[in-house]
């Protein structure tokens, strides 16, 4: 006989059916990933938008505290200037 058996060809044929399935079905897993991402990345936006920004500091009042208005040192209650850059507080 010439070519290839028939086990060799029947398990052949049965790859490319697979390969051909998992082809067809590839954009809608590829569109699920996109998606997915798209959603996270919208909900970090929303988080993002939401949060404090980087300079700004939730702190409770201390009432011990008072804070420079120039450069944002803390300074005890008592002070008049600050200790930090010198001026009135």
């Amino acid at each position: 006989m010439h070519g290839l058996p028939d086990g060799v060809i029947f398990f052949l044929s049965i790859l490319v059916l697979i390969y051909g399935i998992l082809m067809f079905l590839l954009p809608f897993f590829v569109f699920q990933i996109r998606n997915q991402i798209i959603k996270q990345n919208q909900l970090l936006e929303q988080i993002a938008a939401n949060t404090r920004k980087p300079g700004t500091q939730r702190t409770a009042v201390d009432p011990l505290i008072k804070r420079c208005s120039s450069c944002g040192a803390k300074n005890r209650r008592q002070d008049h200037t600050c200790m930090s850059c010198g001026k009135p507080i």
